[in-house]
């Protein structure tokens, strides 16, 4: 049995609420923009399962960023590349 794997992901998502909340602007869920509202990060990483626990190790770049530099008209929309790298270490079970 091989311990040591390899993962590819890409991940979106985004926290809506369902009611207009003052204390919370910008955060009702709404059609209008929806997409461009939605986080998107893409990343590689290194597995090793030792069958009770798995000891994940990955490195993540965020591609869109929905609070980050509205202005630009790209979707890549950080203002330098280095601030979207991130590294995650992980220890949980495997599923």
């Amino acid at each position: 049995m091989n311990r040591l794997n390899g993962a590819v992901f890409l991940d979106a998502g985004n926290i809506c609420l369902l009611r207009n909340d003052p204390l919370r602007p910008g955060a009702h869920l709404r059609a209008k923009g929806f997409f461009s509202e939605i986080a998107l990060g893409t990343g590689a990483g290194l597995r090793y399962d030792i069958s009770y626990l798995v000891i994940r190790a990955d490195l993540g770049i965020g591609l869109h960023t929905p609070y980050s530099n509205p202005d630009n008209g790209g979707y890549f929309n950080t203002p330098r590349f280095k601030d979207n790298i991130g590294f995650y270490l992980a220890i949980g079970y495997p599923f």
